[in-house]
């Protein structure tokens, strides 16, 4: 998360908006927030409304982009 941060709140800044594909926080039951999975590292939903909530930003309701991922 500490490349993240500074990544998101850099492109904020420029853009106004994010969007930016994750592995499925659902499918992560059981699994620790940074372990590796086949659809990349594991975030749990709360690392994103704290993300959001650390930029003073707002999350919006993800679209499914396949199998594993959310947009």
């Amino acid at each position: 998360m500490s490349v993240l941060l500074p990544a998101v709140r850099d492109r904020l800044r420029a853009a106004g908006e994010v969007t930016f594909e994750v592995p499925d926080p659902d499918a992560g039951l059981g699994r620790y927030a940074g372990e590796a999975t086949a659809h990349g590292t594991h975030r749990p939903w709360s690392t994103w409304t704290d993300l959001a909530d650390l930029l003073d930003a707002h999350l919006l309701t993800p679209d499914r982009a396949g199998e594993g991922g959310s947009a």
